[in-house]
């Protein structure tokens, strides 16, 4: 899946914005622009810190409440990792729309991967049970190789 031109997403957005009866103010339209500058994940105060080093001033609450109706519109994803919300944008450059998660424990890095294996034995699973798929959201957590190699050096 491509990522959709910039004015696309925009007008997704606006959309949503419209018919929840809110308006696109400057600081929605910053956000928006920002995530999409943003490859994989990120937590609400990595915006945060983004826009205050670069001398934009949102809010935390702002943020926040873009980022639900992002998630509201498909624009963006949210995923919990270690108990922690992250978001990553929906719209993924090709080869990469689908994906699962790797999820260090120590140090929560979040390694991406597509397994086509996984994928299929899913599909088996649900026929198996006579379950009809309609998304899912597979996360494995463990250590990571340096977390790993810092561990056996203690």
């Amino acid at each position: 899946m491509k990522v959709p031109p910039a004015g696309e997403e925009e007008a997704q957005f606006r959309a949503l914005l419209r018919h929840e009866g809110l308006r696109m103010t400057p600081e929605r339209s910053v956000i928006l622009s920002e995530i999409f500058k943003i490859e994989g994940h990120f937590q609400p105060d990595d915006l945060l810190v983004r826009f205050r080093t670069n001398g934009v001033r949102i809010s935390r609450a702002t943020i926040y409440r873009t980022l639900d109706l992002l998630v509201s519109c498909g624009l963006v994803r949210r995923e919990t990792f270690a108990g922690d919300a992250h978001y990553e944008r929906a719209h993924h450059v090709e080869g990469h729309a689908h994906h699962d998660h790797l999820v260090c424990t120590s140090c929560g890095a979040i390694f991406e991967f597509y397994n086509s294996e996984i994928e299929r034995l899913q599909e088996v699973v649900c026929r198996e049970f006579d379950f009809e798929l309609q998304g899912h959201s597979h996360q494995i957590s463990g250590l990571c190789a340096d977390c790993r190699r810092r561990a056996a050096v203690v």
